[in-house]
């Protein structure tokens, strides 16, 4: 039996794995707390833009798995669910 295994990147802490009942799928949950999902955080940088207000881009660029999210309000999460094929060759 050989044993394969990968590595992939996600993009929040994952909070649980589920495999389907039928078919050679896992699921994994992710969430953070404090944390903006990709469309609102950028949709909150074009308010800012609208309100004339100066938006480092530089900073705003940088890579979230290096540097972190941009940190919201309490009591906000972002979250995703995704699909896993382990069959499928390189995700």
């Amino acid at each position: 039996m050989k044993l394969k295994q990968d590595a992939m990147p996600l993009s929040y802490t994952p909070r649980k794995l589920i495999s389907h009942p039928s078919l050679q799928l896992f699921y994994t949950i992710e969430s953070d707390h404090r944390a903006y999902g990709e469309d609102v955080a950028n949709q909150k940088l074009q308010e800012l833009a609208s309100q004339g207000q100066s938006v480092d881009r530089e900073m705003v660029d940088l890579p979230p798995a290096t540097f972190g999210r941009v940190k919201a309000p309490a009591g906000t999460w972002a979250s995703c669910i995704r699909v896993i094929d382990p069959v499928q060759v390189g995700f």
